[in-house]
């Protein structure tokens, strides 16, 4: 009786995870703007991602200096790719492709010093709001302990074997599922605290002219028949 009386505890905790409402309060009344409920909460969990294409006259330098703010910064690259130029290829400017990890509170900081010693040629960002996956996911951590902390509990007190095997199945079911939504409550963080800053650099000897108005046809046809002169010529 007392077996029975453990395996069926062990198979209700076990469907505890499903079945519980998304946990805390804060799950329950979170909802869009747009929709009934609490508006979303003051702290939330934006990803920020910000693309600049820019010119620099003097790409070894550039590069130092922002290698040099970046460490000053907290921040590290994550990727980065330099190409030299080929003769080859018929491309002769030197590029630098650079993603960096730059704490989300100095991001600004970076963006400016870059705008400050290059030629910016165009600059794009966009947020992200992960608030309500951040919140859903903690909940399923939340349920998902509360499970394990009772499956344990009952494993102590079970007699029987077929009992005790139930119970370790889904324990190990709930570990697992434990560690994966906790693995991807970390990436969201990660992503959270540092924002993902990628440029794209191309070396130059002369900046692209800041175009004011925009240029008329034959203004265009000239400028684009004077850049292909002068690629030749290079």
């Amino acid at each position: 009786a007392c077996g029975a009386a453990a395996n069926k505890e062990a198979m209700s905790a076990g469907d505890m995870y499903y079945d519980a409402p998304m946990a805390t309060e804060a799950a329950t009344e979170l909802k869009t703007e747009s929709g009934s409920g609490t508006a979303l909460p003051a702290n939330r969990k934006l990803i920020r991602t910000i693309r600049m294409d820019a010119e620099t006259e003097d790409l070894n330098t550039l590069l130092d200096g922002l290698n040099a703010r970046i460490a000053e910064l907290g921040g590290y690259v994550e990727a980065k790719n330099l190409h030299n130029g080929s003769a080859y290829s018929g491309y002769r400017r030197r590029t630098l492709s650079m993603t960096v990890r730059i704490p989300a509170a100095r991001v600004d900081e970076f963006v400016a010093q870059v705008g400050e010693n290059t030629n910016v040629v165009s600059s794009t960002e966009t947020v992200d709001d992960v608030t309500l996956q951040y919140v859903d996911t903690e909940s399923h951590v939340t349920a998902l302990e509360t499970e394990q902390t009772r499956l344990i509990e009952l494993l102590e007190q079970a007699k029987d074997l077929e009992d005790i095997l139930k119970i370790e199945d889904r324990l190990t079911d709930v570990r697992y599922e434990l560690e994966r939504y906790a693995s991807y409550l970390r990436t969201l963080e990660n992503q959270v605290s540092y924002a993902t800053v990628n440029l794209s650099i191309t070396e130059v000897k002369e900046y692209t002219p800041v175009v004011e108005e925009e240029p008329t046809m034959w203004e265009r046809i000239a400028t684009g028949f004077g850049r292909s002169l002068k690629d030749i010529g290079e």
